[in-house]
């Protein structure tokens, strides 16, 4: 059993509401004796009371990629912070999944030098440089990806997705100083450059990603730490099922399958140390 998972770190997600207002003419006709001028709205100096401008429309759709020939719809930050709109920007670059790459603007301003169909990730905001990774194709509610054992995180609240490669939470093989850690949805493993940490096994969690790599979130009757008594979840560490070798405490732990039969074939010797 896991818990509910929670959503992807490091983007904001962004709830717009919409509020119903009431259609006033664009102009104002003010009659004097000499006849009838026309005012605009913004000559009436409506002292904070005029309705505001409505939100403008995304200017394009990275899941659509409907720019014009040459450049491509990319996610970005007009404050510099989580991506949260999108525009078109020139393709600079032919930077594939994999690839380094270059974001001459920023880390979250848009332009990178990879091509088109991928995004610049895990940038150094000193370097600016960072790896092309190639986006999910599909929509926001049903993201799908081409590569065998790659699974599509969904960013910037639908925005876009970026499909990650699966890594082996046990062997930890991932590149330099990144992390492999089950993904928000548990269903696989991904590896990030910034991972949880402080919550070693034993430890009580919320989300399935909570935990230390190497770790997950479970039910804490299937692994009774102490400290877990009254918690949501407590991380567990994960085991190879081909050689498990789980913790004495909690006493009577055993290397449980991850995955159902069928689900996570790119994890098959992964499992979970737990009582049953």
């Amino acid at each position: 059993m896991t818990t509910a998972s929670s959503t992807s770190a490091g983007e904001t997600t962004t709830t717009t509401e919409a509020t119903d207002a009431t259609s006033t003419d664009e102009s104002t006709q003010d009659a004097t004796s000499s006849g009838s001028t026309t005012l605009s709205k913004g000559d009436l100096g409506c002292g904070g009371a005029c309705e505001p401008d409505a939100p403008a429309e995304a200017a394009c759709d990275v899941w659509a990629q409907d720019c014009p020939e040459g450049q491509k719809c990319v996610a970005w930050s007009r404050s510099g912070g989580a991506r949260d709109d999108t525009k078109c920007a020139p393709v600079t670059g032919d930077g594939q999944a994999g690839d380094p790459c270059v974001t001459p603007n920023g880390p979250t301003a848009g332009e990178d030098t990879c091509s088109i169909g991928h995004v610049c990730l895990d940038v150094d905001p000193d370097t600016l440089e960072g790896v092309c990774a190639a986006l999910c194709a599909g929509t926001a509610q049903q993201p799908s990806c081409a590569a065998v054992c790659s699974g599509c995180s969904v960013i910037g609240a639908g925005l876009f997705g970026v499909c990650l490669p699966t890594c082996d939470p046990i062997a930890q093989d991932c590149l330099g100083a990144s992390a492999c850690v089950i993904a928000p949805a548990g269903d696989g493993f991904n590896c990030v450059s910034q991972a949880p940490s402080g919550h070693p096994a034993g430890s009580p969690c919320a989300y399935v990603d909570d935990c230390d790599p190497g770790l997950v979130c479970i039910d804490p009757s299937r692994y009774p730490a102490p400290d877990c008594a009254r918690a949501e979840g407590c991380c567990a560490p994960l085991c190879d099922l081909d050689a498990s070798q789980c913790p004495g405490e909690p006493a009577n732990l055993l290397c449980f399958p991850w995955f159902q039969q069928g689900v996570g074939s790119c994890h098959e010797n992964v499992g979970v140390c737990r009582i049953e």
